[in-house]
Order: structure tokens, then C-alpha cells, then sequence
């Protein structure tokens, strides 16, 4: 399933304590936490998410769909 450009990691107790800590600080829904969590665990950078209700840590810029149209183009 992972990819290029999509790594699928399984959720372990680092990334659970992580979420936790960012749900508290940055107040987003349980799934939103553990995404995040995920994701600055892994070193991603980047999060695609059309929900502008997300809040994300300074480390992690929010991609929109229309941010990768004509991306292969460049």
C-alpha cells in the first residue's frame, strides 16, 4: 500500500502518547491527533487535509487538493 508518495505506518504507543499530547495542545479530534502524530513521527512535512478546522504544529505545512493540480507538471 505505501508508495512514492504514500507511506502507511502502523500506529504504535509513540505515536499514540504523541497524539495525545497534540489533541491536548492543539485541540483536534482524536483521528485528526493521531494523523498528525503520525505524520511528525514519520518526518513528514507535508499533510493533504481540506479541513481548515485542522490545526497543525509549526512543523507541518497543510497541502490542498488545488495546491497539487499540475504538480507532476512542474
Amino acid at each position: 500500500m505505501s508508495g512514492p508518495l504514500l507511506l502507511v505506518v502502523p500506529v504504535d504507543r509513540t505515536i499514540l502518547r504523541r497524539s495525545a499530547t497534540m489533541r491536548a495542545k492543539l485541540k483536534n479530534k482524536l483521528a485528526d491527533a493521531i494523523h498528525i502524530a503520525t505524520a511528525v513521527e514519520t518526518g513528514c512535512s507535508h499533510l493533504l487535509s481540506e479541513d481548515r478546522r485542522l490545526q497543525l504544529p509549526e512543523t507541518v505545512v497543510r497541502l490542498r487538493a488545488l495546491d497539487l493540480d499540475g504538480a507532476e507538471d512542474r
